[in-house]
């Protein structure tokens, strides 16, 4: 079991508020209070339990003050109006609050993010990269964090950290929150990478990106991407439609990244007060560790870490508001990319026909879609091949083969120039190919293999989640004719949770009491009920199955080959654990769970 709170899932925000005006800090603050009033108001409630808020950049003042930030009365006045929403924001149910605001120092003035939690301010991190180019002239007011002359600065009464190598640690959470200013991301060595190194897994980046077409697209595949090599979750926080001038439109963007996975974001234009997303931290942990290069060549930075500690749980309820897929392994745009899965799965047959030289096979089919997939995959291996079609015959394996099915996958193979295999005496050995798939593999269901020796487990890394939709796109792109009832698009519960459970279990490393929490949760949210307390039993009694099957089937890990397809696998050179490995640590954390 995770010892992280809500199995690591952090809730944060961006905050952008809809009206502002050019060089008035105390209007500007009143209207960032009210937004944080509300996030405090919703964490006491426990409707959210928002751990990390962001502002956009230079918020306090606004963006385009131009030549007003060499004005004493503009800096004094944002100086005040910081300490006041300090104080006025202060509450029990407080997030770290990251805003921005322009800072003297050094005989230089710096485009700041200010780090504020329960009254206090934590740090302040300086921009280190001031773009100067097409509309926008930051250089012309503002100095890079470079430039300054010590790490530390007296705020207010108080002196505080003064660099971009600051880290927030809250002993709550376990978020490790460090900031960044709008362009410093679209540099090649951004900032935020040091600070994921050297141990951030939130980074707040306060922005006052400016809008133009086709920028939106742009902007979102960076945070994806960025998240995505920094291992790490991503606030990303743009200046209100109200900063648009006559040379620039801002359109209030903001969106929140988990490890390359937008989980909160505004549309084109849309403009929104508060934008909640979600981080997983404990994804972002374990991705870091298993990837042995994440720090390979470590860039060691000085970094100042600052302990803080937020609000507890108001519920011990799993929380997540995040609508994750219940179908994890269906490609997000099924229409292009099954065939692509598909792709992987016969090219890899393919190779081993071609390397064994074999113009002879027999697929055996226990199943009708695992069987129906496993011939299709092959005919297209021999075609890949330049082989002759004719040398594919299939064979009906089981006892559970009625009449009728049987029609069904006749009807289908007829014009397929492939036919039924009638004796065993017929088959030349090691020339079986295995429908069996990857989620029977795993439940342990699969046994075939013990009696015979297979040249091949072409499903062996296909999710009885994806075989209806794999057939389907080849019956589609192939313009076959076929029987209407072939293969019935109805997906078993217990196939649709083992799924779900292998994916984040192989993927992502999460225990057992994770899984079952979000598969309820990510249920719930699909439907739009609450499952009741026998539904939940019944789904907590086949995950307990499912571990002991899983953990059982380690001891007959010598499968046919198979290839990989999914980030998700249990192919033998991919997964790799000792065959009498003990599943009692993984049982144990389901039988704590109440069921309410």
């Amino acid at each position: 079991m995770s010892r992280l709170i809500n199995h690591g899932i952090v809730e944060v925000a961006s905050l952008t508020p809809m009206s502002i005006r050019m060089g008035d800090p105390k209007y500007n603050v009143d209207q960032m209070l009210e937004l944080i009033h509300e996030v405090n108001k919703e964490n006491k409630k426990g409707n959210h339990q928002t751990r990390v808020v962001v502002y956009p950049e230079l918020s306090v003042t606004g963006y385009n003050c131009g030549e007003l930030f060499n004005q004493s009365a503009l800096i004094d006045s944002a100086e005040d109006e910081i300490m006041r929403f300090a104080q006025a924001s202060n509450s029990p149910y407080n997030p770290l609050i990251i805003i921005g605001a322009p800072v003297r120092k050094d005989n230089q003035l710096f485009n700041c993010a200010v780090i504020i939690f329960k009254g206090e301010i934590l740090g302040i991190v300086p921009k280190t990269y001031l773009p100067n180019y097409t509309v926008l002239y930051e250089a012309r007011y503002f100095h890079s964090s470079v430039n300054r002359l010590s790490d530390s600065i007296q705020y207010g009464s108080k002196e505080v950290p003064f660099t971009p190598n600051l880290i927030f640690e809250d002993l709550t959470s376990g978020a490790a929150v460090s900031a960044e200013l709008c362009e410093d991301l679209w540099m090649p060595l951004a900032p935020s990478s040091y600070h994921c190194l050297h141990g951030a897994n939130i980074v707040g980046n306060l922005s006052s990106s400016n809008q133009n077409f086709g920028k939106t697209t742009y902007r979102e595949e960076l945070m994806r991407i960025h998240s995505s090599i920094n291992v790490c979750g991503y606030i990303y926080t743009c200046a209100t439609f109200e900063e648009s001038t006559t040379d620039s439109v801002f359109a209030g963007h903001n969106i929140v990244v988990s490890n390359g996975t937008i989980t909160g974001d505004t549309k084109y234009m849309e403009n929104k007060g508060i934008t909640y997303g979600e981080v997983d931290i404990e994804d972002i942990q374990n991705v870091r560790i298993k990837s042995n290069t994440y720090m390979g060549v470590p860039d060691k930075q000085t970094y100042y870490k600052i302990p803080y500690k937020s609000f507890e749980l108001v519920s011990k309820t799993f929380y997540s508001n995040t609508d994750i897929s219940v179908l994890p392994f269906i490609p997000t745009d099924s229409k292009k990319d099954f065939n692509k899965v598909f792709d992987l799965q016969f090219v890899g047959l393919a190779q081993r026909l071609k390397k064994a030289d074999c113009h002879q096979v027999v697929v055996d089919m226990h199943r009708v879609d695992s069987g129906i997939l496993a011939l299709f995959a092959t005919i297209e291996a021999f075609k890949w091949c330049e082989f002759d079609i004719s040398g594919i015959q299939f064979m009906f394996c089981g006892n559970h083969w009625t009449e009728e099915l049987r029609q069904r996958v006749l009807e289908t193979t007829r014009s397929l120039k492939v036919s039924q295999c009638m004796k065993e005496s017929e088959i030349c050995p090691n020339s079986h190919i295995s429908d069996e798939t990857m989620t029977d593999i795993a439940n342990n269901k699969s046994k075939d293999h013990l009696s015979k020796s297979y040249l091949y487990e072409v499903n062996g890394s296909i999710p009885n989640t994806v075989i209806f939709g794999l057939i389907h796109d080849y019956l589609s792109r192939n313009e076959m004719s076929y029987s209407a009832d072939l293969v019935e698009n109805i997906l078993e519960e217990t196939d649709i949770m083992v799924d779900f459970a292998l994916w984040h279990m192989l993927k992502n490393g999460f225990g057992p009491h994770k899984i079952f929490d979000m598969f309820v949760n990510a249920i719930q949210i699909q439907r739009g009920v609450v499952l009741s307390s026998d539904h939940k039993k019944t789904i907590l009694d086949e995950l307990k199955m499912f571990y002991q099957n899983f953990f059982t089937a380690q001891l007959d890990r010598k499968r046919p080959d198979t290839v990989k397809i999914y980030s998700a696998s249990i192919t033998q050179n991919d997964w790799r654990m000792p065959a009498d490995a003990s599943a009692q640590v993984w049982l144990r954390q389901l039988d704590v769970i109440e069921i309410l």
